[in-house]
């Protein structure tokens, strides 16, 4: 089944929220995942226990709150999309390592709202995970890094780069691109521009590859992350199994080659993707 990618503005349980985050539902799970801030959120509820003394019930219904979360959290990490070929769940099937590493890792939740007290006695939690810090440690290629973009099909290749502080990929125009952990930006030879190959495993680590916003505008603005500068290039099509790679036009390759030798941008992640709310 496809997943669904859906504006924040439109998702009633995580309101507050702004409106060019992206939010991803992933069908059958309980949880979403929120890849503009690079997080899972979940939500847990935890009944009353009547069998329990009254000093008791409260904190034994958190408790069965805060696990009932956690639970929705691995659940829903399982279904986020690591690369454009697999899946966190086809990565934990394929090493027992990993799949431990992950359920420890999730222990590192943060409370994102206080504990809500319902009438029937049962409480309710809301938690999030960030996707990169501790769990991209653990999932993210081991090999990554290392290499520095070829741009041998240019034929005048600049010979200095330009000022610019950050790169975004407009992907607004191709319908089918879904949002990744660890997301490829190519030519359409299908050379490598930006990914795995060439951001140290270590930035990764730190900033997460990517984030996303469904706003150009937004994404603008993020100084934080792109600078006051970004250069910004449209997709023109997604690849891979998970639709998560995303193709630039050979036009617009030497324009890209301009950051190629600017080692901010690929040590410090400094890359948005715009893509649909939908």
């Amino acid at each position: 089944m496809r997943k669904t990618i859906v504006s924040a503005i439109a998702i009633l349980s995580f309101a507050g929220l702004a409106a060019a985050q992206v939010m991803q539902d992933l069908p059958g799970q309980a949880g979403m995942v929120d890849w503009t801030t690079q997080a899972v959120k979940a939500t847990g509820i935890g009944a009353l226990n009547p069998k329990l003394p009254p000093s008791a019930q409260r904190k034994n219904a958190l408790r069965a709150a805060q696990l009932d979360a956690m639970r929705n959290m691995v659940e829903t990490l399982n279904g986020v999309t690591l690369t454009s070929e697999t899946t966190v769940e086809n990565a934990m099937m394929s090493s027992d390592i990993i799949k431990t590493k992950v359920e420890g890792i999730v222990k590192n939740f943060r409370f994102t709202s206080k504990p809500r007290y319902m009438s029937d006695g049962s409480v309710e939690v809301d938690m999030e995970m960030l996707l990169y810090g501790k769990v991209g440690e653990v999932l993210y290629p081991q090999d990554m890094g290392g290499k520095t973009p070829s741009f041998a099909s240019v034929p005048n290749p600049p010979q200095e780069p330009q000022a610019w502080t950050g790169l975004i990929i407009d992907a607004t125009g191709v319908a089918d691109a879904q949002p990744a952990m660890v997301p490829n930006i190519l030519d359409e030879s299908g050379e490598g521009i930006y990914g795995d190959d060439f951001v140290p495993r270590q930035s990764a680590v730190k900033y997460g590859v990517a984030v996303y916003s469904n706003s150009l505008s937004d994404a603008k603005s993020r100084v934080d992350r792109v600078g006051s500068n970004p250069l910004v290039v449209r997709a023109v099509r997604a690849s891979g199994l998970n639709k998560a790679d995303l193709v630039i036009s050979d036009s617009d390759v030497e324009t890209v080659a301009t950051i190629a030798d600017n080692t901010e941008v690929y040590e410090n992640c400094k890359v948005i993707i715009v893509i649909r709310g939908q």
